[in-house]
């Protein structure tokens, strides 16, 4: 016998599974998602007593960077195996839309703060498109 509430449940997974499902489709058909010219990954190792600060930072960084006009994709991850590193996804129009990002206020306000709560140096790692 089917638990109160399952059905519901399985309509809403069913649906929210249909909507990315298009809107990864569309995202293809676009292109979109080959039109970053510039990409990095970025991986930041926290001190232990700054954990929350760092997150809250980051918070307010990927709120600010979504916004500009030569961000193609932000995304912050936390590593499953270890819970004081950080890695970030970063997808550009091109290498000046970057360069235009390491300029903007958050970005420079961010790097105030990583100078207390990093326990080394970033680790950035740059990426080519595909020939």
């Amino acid at each position: 016998m089917m638990k109160p509430g399952a059905l519901l449940r399985g309509a809403i997974c069913a649906g929210v599974f249909a909507w990315a499902t298009t809107a990864m489709a569309d995202d293809m058909a676009s292109g979109s998602l080959d039109s970053a010219g510039y990409a990095l990954v970025a991986t930041f190792t926290v001190k232990p007593d700054a954990k929350a600060q760092f997150v809250d930072a980051m918070k307010e960084n990927i709120s600010a960077s979504r916004k500009e006009p030569g961000v193609v994709l932000y995304r912050s991850y936390q590593k499953s195996s270890d819970p004081l590193i950080f890695v970030n996804v970063e997808l550009y129009k091109d290498k000046a839309a970057f360069d235009a990002h390491l300029k903007t206020p958050h970005v420079t306000k961010i790097g105030e703060t990583f100078k207390s709560i990093l326990a080394k140096d970033i680790d950035v790692v740059t990426l080519d498109p595909l020939p």
